[in-house]
């Protein structure tokens, strides 16, 4: 694909890239994308509220590491 894409050149480019096919799938993969970092969001927030307000077994552990802290 991408040595096709050399060989037509800019212009030839710009009109396989714009085609309704192609722009099609361009919204479904950004429309995915986002829904997909929207619901991501909501459980890394629900996620990150437990973990601070809930007490649970191994939890100084968890709070001991730097990983945990800096991935959240």
């Amino acid at each position: 694909m991408v040595l096709r894409a050399a060989g037509v050149g800019p212009a030839g480019f710009w009109q396989m890239a714009t085609t309704p096919v192609a722009l099609a799938t361009y919204k479904i993969s950004f429309g995915i994308a986002a829904l997909a970092s929207l619901i991501n969001g909501i459980f890394g927030l629900i996620i990150a509220w437990a973990l601070i307000r809930c007490r649970f077994p191994g939890q100084r552990l968890l709070d001991g590491g730097p990983g945990p802290g800096i991935c959240l």
